[in-house]
């Protein structure tokens, strides 16, 4: 039975475990070689947040189909400021030059950790389309019962409809930066439930 945490973070509520969410992953790499055999994607990571994700799930369809061989480049906005309190968006690593070539009328894929306001999302799709993206869809790890579609086709998700408090591990970090590179997915219960999540 999962409940509070007894690894070295006190406070938490381990909602998936580091196995659960590695065997989920698993399953989405299969379901994206099935999806996008042949159609030669662009997959667009959203850093931080969603590296240790998309790494994992890369992983995953090269083990599963080397011949898949899928095109992945990174951007970096960022939303928060001082601790958790939202601030204004700021594309701090945009798509290069390079990247933008490769792209140009291509069907493009931004992977994410979660999807909590959208904003980020949404900037994502419109850095992308105008850099000459094709169209933009999404692949998250998790969603939040309030998660809005943020406008972009939401092509598949790990874990749908987790709580809306302040969300831990996977790509989701907290007061300290390890956090985001722990393997299960925890609630903070020092956060009250309407609490965003992680950027």
């Amino acid at each position: 039975m999962l409940g509070k945490s007894r690894n070295r973070y006190p406070g938490i509520e381990i909602l998936k475990t580091e196995k659960q969410v590695d065997r989920r992953i698993k399953e989405m790499a299969g379901e994206v070689i099935e999806i996008y055999r042949g159609r030669k994607p662009f997959f667009l990571t959203l850093l931080h947040g969603g590296e240790p994700f998309a790494a994992k799930l890369m992983s995953s369809i090269a083990r599963q189909d080397p011949s898949f061989n899928p095109n992945q480049s990174t951007i970096i906005i960022s939303r928060y400021g001082p601790g958790r309190t939202p601030g204004e968006l700021t594309i701090v690593a945009p798509i290069t030059e390079r990247v933008r070539r490769d792209m140009q009328g291509r069907e493009v894929i931004l992977l994410d950790d979660l999807i909590d306001g959208g904003e980020t999302a949404r900037e994502a799709r419109r850095h992308a389309l105008e850099n000459g993206a094709g169209s933009v869809g999404m692949i998250t790890l998790v969603t939040k019962e309030h998660s809005p579609t943020a406008d972009i086709p939401l092509v598949m998700t790990g874990f749908p409809n987790m709580p809306n408090g302040w969300l831990l591990g996977s790509g989701m970090n907290g007061p300290n930066e390890a956090h985001r590179w722990d393997g299960y997915i925890a609630l903070d219960l020092s956060s009250p439930p309407s609490t965003s999540g992680s950027d």
